[in-house]
Parts: C-alpha cells; structure tokens; sequence
C-alpha cells in the first residue's frame, strides 16, 4: 500500500525456509523490497548479478488486492482499514 488514495495490489510467492509464520513476521535484517516495470526486469536482474547481490523474484504487482503463496488473499479495502484506522477507533478519535 502506497497511501491512503493510491494502493497497489501485490501476488507473491515467498520462499519458506523454515515456519511459515517466521517467514511472514520474522524481522531478518538487509532486505530490500524493489518493483521495476516489466520491461526493466532483466535489465535490473543482470545488473544484480553483475555486482554480486543475491535476490530473489517475488512476484507482481497489481490488482486489488494482496495474495501470498496462494494461501493469504487479503483485499486492499480491508488492508488499509486495518493500518489507517485502529488505533483512531481503538481511541475513539
């Protein structure tokens, strides 16, 4: 979700080394999150490559909504409910 008015949807695939749960709430250090068009994907792996930094493909974007290894399918509408406006509510403000 990029803010309030402007949401994007994502379907990755997330590799699971362990726990699923440690996989989606673990808080490992040095990642990174980057989308680049379709039309720079190569580009950008090869770049990667060619200065030695490891990554892996996740997935795309679009949609309305968020999908996890076919197992999550969150929509945006609720996404943003949850991070815009629980603590207003919990608070009553």
């Amino acid at each position: 979700i990029i803010d309030n008015e402007n949401m994007t949807g994502a379907e990755v695939s997330l590799p699971v080394n362990s726990r699923e749960d440690f996989t989606l709430f673990s808080e490992s250090q040095s990642r990174v999150i980057v989308s680049v068009s379709g039309e720079s994907k190569n580009g950008f792996e090869k770049f990667l490559e060619e200065k030695g930094q490891e990554f892996t493909y996740l997935g795309k974007t679009g949609g309305e909504s968020l999908r996890i290894n076919g197992k999550i399918d969150l929509k945006l509408e609720f996404l943003r409910d949850i991070y815009y406006d629980t603590i207003p509510r919990i608070m009553n403000a």
